[in-house]
C-alpha cells in the first residue's frame, strides 16, 4: 500500500491516557516532522471538538471503536485521511478476543490500519475479509519505548524511584468494572452498550460480561488479602500498588490503610516503576506484557479462572500463580536469584513474537510515520514559515470530566519539550523540533524557526475578536480570557 500522498503535511496524533500514549506519540512525532510532517499532538477530546476548525491531514486513531467511528465520518467529512493503531490489542490474544471493541465501520472508515503482529492481522482477515488491504503489520511504537536503546531514557526516573521508595514489589492492578473511576461496574457497563461496545441482550455478551465482572471481583478481593502477606513474607521490601489510571483510588487507600510498609502511587508512566521494581505482580494486566518486553521478572496472579483469562497475553508470557502461597514461593525465588541472571523460558519468547513484530529494525513509530508521510524523506525547511493554523470557530478550552482530566493529567509546553528531546538523544536525531501550546494540553510541533499563526499576551489567537472573547469570558463568568 503506497503512503497517503494525497494529503497536506499535517499529522493529527490525539491522546487519552497520557501514561502509556503520550512518549510513544512524541517517538512517532520525532519521525513525522524529519519526514515533512508538521504534527498536532494531545487531549483528544479538544482535538475531536475542533475537527472543523483546523486544516485536514491525517489523523492516527487510538482504537476503532464505535466513538472513534464517529468521528472519523466526521473527519472525513472535512477532508482527513484516517488511519489507526489499536491500543487495546497490546494485553489480549487478537485471535482469541475476537476484536469485540472493533466496530465495521471505523474498519471501513479507516485508509490504514497499522497492527502490531501477525495476531492481530490473522484477528482483523477473520473478521473483516473485507478490508485486508488496509492491514499493514508495523509493530507498536509503545513497545519500540522497551527495547533497549531506549532504556536509558528511563534512568533517571528510575534512580528517582529507588531513592524515594527504596527495594519494592510492584503490584499493578487493572479493575475497569468493579473499581472505575467513572462509577459503578452497571454505570460502566451502560456507557459500553452506549458506544455500542456491547450489547447485553446478546447472550454472548450478557456472559462475558458477567464472566469478567466475576474475574475482577475475585481479583480484587484476592489483592486486598495478597497485600498483608507479602508485606509479612518480605519485611526488607515495600509494597508498592500501582492501579489502572482509570480505577478510584479510594479503594485502594481503605485497603492499605492497615498494611505497613505499603505505598499507593499513581505517578507517570508504567515503564519507570517495572524497572525501578525488584518483582511485578500483577492479575493479567499488560503491565506484565512490558515487563516481558523489558526482561523484568513478572508473575500473573490468578486466584479465580475464568474462560476470558485465555483471551490475554501476560499469563502466556509470566510465570503463573494461582494460589498465595504458590505466588510467594515464586516471588521469594525470584528475589534470591541475581537480579541480571533472570530470563523467560523460550516458549514465552515464541508467544510474544506472535503477537509483537519488529523487536529490531526500523522502530515501529518510523514505519508508521513513512507510511502515512506525504513527502516521505524531504526535511522541513527551517527557514519557512510553518503552515498549520486553526480557523474561525475554533476553541482552545474544552469542559472536561475529573475522570478524564485524570487519564490526561496538565502539561506544559517545556514538559513536552523536554520529552522530545530525551527520545531524540536515544535516537541519534538532531532534527529542529519547535513546540507551541495551541490550546489545552494539546500542542503543534514541526521543524520550522516561525509560526505563521501568534498568540497575543493573554494567550488568545490573534484572529479571534476581542468582543468575542469578552462575551466567551462573560460565559465563562471571568473577566480575562483562561490561559
Amino acid at each position: 500500500m503506497p503512503p497517503l500522498l494525497s494529503n497536506p503535511p499535517f499529522l493529527y496524533l490525539p491522546i487519552e491516557v497520557s501514561a502509556r500514549e503520550l512518549d510513544a506519540k512524541l517517538l512517532i512525532t520525532c519521525f513525522a516532522v524529519a519526514f515533512g510532517f508538521e504534527v498536532v499532538i494531545g487531549n483528544k477530546w479538544l482535538m475531536q471538538r475542533n475537527i472543523g476548525h483546523m486544516p485536514a491531514g491525517v489523523m492516527l486513531f487510538k482504537t476503532m471503536t464505535t466513538r472513534d467511528a464517529k468521528a472519523m465520518r466526521l473527519a472525513k467529512s472535512h477532508g482527513y485521511a484516517t488511519a489507526a493503531i489499536d491500543e487495546e490489542v497490546p494485553g489480549v490474544v487478537a485471535r482469541r478476543s475476537k476484536l469485540r471493541w472493533t466496530c465495521e465501520e471505523a474498519v471501513r472508515t479507516c485508509d490504514v490500519i497499522f497492527a502490531q503482529g501477525d495476531d492481530l492481522r490473522e484477528a482483523l482477515v477473520r473478521r473483516f475479509p473485507d478490508y485486508q488491504d488496509k492491514y499493514v503489520v508495523v509493530g507498536n511504537p509503545r513497545w519500540d519505548l522497551l527495547r533497549p536503546e531506549f532504556v536509558g531514557t528511563y534512568e533517571e526516573d528510575v534512580a528517582r524511584i529507588r531513592r524515594d521508595f527504596g527495594r519494592f514489589i510492584l503490584v499493578n492492578t487493572n479493575l475497569g468494572f468493579v473499581n472505575s473511576g467513572k462509577g459503578s461496574a452497571e454505570k460502566v457497563i451502560r456507557t459500553l452498550e452506549r458506544g455500542g461496545k456491547i450489547d447485553r441482550r446478546r447472550p454472548e455478551d450478557a456472559a462475558y460480561i458477567e464472566d469478567f465482572c466475576r474475574l475482577e471481583q475475585g481479583n480484587f478481593d484476592a489483592i486486598k488479602a495478597l497485600l498483608p502477606r507479602l508485606s509479612d513474607e518480605f519485611p526488607d521490601h515495600r509494597i508498592v500498588v500501582r492501579p489502572h489510571p482509570g480505577e478510584n483510588m479510594d479503594a485502594w487507600k481503605s485497603a492499605l490503610a492497615s498494611v505497613p510498609r505499603t505505598e499507593l502511587v499513581r505517578i507517570g508512566a508504567a515503564v519507570p516503576w517495572i524497572l525501578a521494581s525488584e518483582v511485578l505482580v500483577h492479575t493479567t494486566c499488560t503491565t506484565g506484557v512490558e515487563a516481558f518486553a523489558l526482561g523484568k521478572p513478572a508473575v500473573s496472579y490468578r486466584p479465580i479462572y475464568v474462560p476470558v483469562i485465555d483471551n490475554y497475553l501476560s499469563p502466556q508470557i509470566n510465570f503463573v500463580a494461582d494460589k498465595i502461597d504458590d505466588l510467594i514461593g515464586r516471588v521469594r525465588s525470584i528475589l534470591a536469584a541475581p537480579q541480571h541472571r533472570f530470563s523467560y523460558p523460550e516458549e514465552f519468547h515464541a508467544n510474544f513474537q506472535q503477537s509483537f513484530a519488529n523487536a529490531t529494525g526500523p522502530f515501529a513509530a518510523e514505519r508508521v510515520a513513512r507510511h502515512l508521510a506525504p513527502r516521505s524523506g524531504l526535511r522541513p525547511d527551517p527557514a519557512l514559515c510553518a503552515k498549520w493554523q486553526p480557523r474561525p470557530g475554533y476553541v482552545r478550552h474544552i469542559a472536561t470530566k475529573a475522570h478524564k482530566n485524570r487519564l490526561m493529567p496538565p502539561i506544559d509546553r517545556d514538559q513536552v519539550l523536554g520529552r522530545l528531546h530525551r527520545i531524540q538523544s536515544q535516537t541519534g536525531r538532531q532534527d529542529l523540533l519547535k513546540v507551541d501550546t495551541c490550546g489545552d494540553r494539546m500542542f503543534h510541533i514541526h521543524g520550522h524557526q516561525e509560526i505563521a499563526y501568534t498568540f497575543d499576551q493573554t494567550g488568545r489567537m490573534s484572529w479571534m475578536p476581542a468582543w468575542l472573547a469578552r462575551v466567551a469570558n462573560a460565559v465563562r463568568g471571568t473577566s480575562e480570557p483562561r490561559q
